[in-house]
């Protein structure tokens, strides 16, 4: 309750301070904040696995990817694998930022359109020159299938790439 509260507590000035926690931007940053995660945990090489990992989730908050590593953990718990890899390390990442992948199979006639629709999606981006992360058709949430790529540098798409895009 207000009332009760100590008026030293209340006086201006208190508890209005706050501060900015950025997400790591350095390539080293986000491999330390991996290796780190990783360190308790079943994997070979974590420093090298960690740097080559540091790459896809650029950008995350670190709570982001401390969930990531952990998903990636929980994963090989559930497939009984011995050890951490780049592939568990990729399908809890999609896992965390995309949903789960749907449970239902979808037709082969499905998939083909599918691909067909994801496959346009990477050639614009590739006419953009941008890097291509993945391309899947494992549907997950609302989408059947998506393109991940990279804006570039700063990972700010331009203005003309933009406006193209409308």
């Amino acid at each position: 309750d207000r009332d009760h509260v100590d008026s030293a507590l209340k006086r201006l000035g208190r508890f209005t301070r706050h501060l900015e926690v950025l997400p790591p931007e350095l390539p080293e940053e986000i491999a330390s904040l991996i290796g780190n995660c990783l360190r308790n945990m079943p994997c070979e090489q974590p420093d090298k696995l960690a740097a080559d990992f540091a790459g896809w989730v650029n950008g995350l908050a670190p709570a982001d990817i401390v969930d990531i590593v952990n998903e990636a953990g929980l994963i090989v718990r559930r497939n009984h694998d011995s050890v951490i890899t780049m592939t568990h390390l990729r399908e809890a990442y999609n896992a965390i930022r995309y949903g789960e992948s749907k449970r239902l199979e979808p037709s082969p006639e499905e998939r083909r359109k599918t691909a067909i629709h994801e496959a346009g999606h990477a050639l614009v981006a590739r006419h953009h020159k941008l890097d291509l992360i993945q391309i899947t058709i494992v549907g997950r949430r609302n989408a059947a299938g998506f393109v991940e790529h990279s804006h570039g540098e700063n990972n700010c798409p331009a203005k003309a790439y933009l406006i193209k895009r409308l």
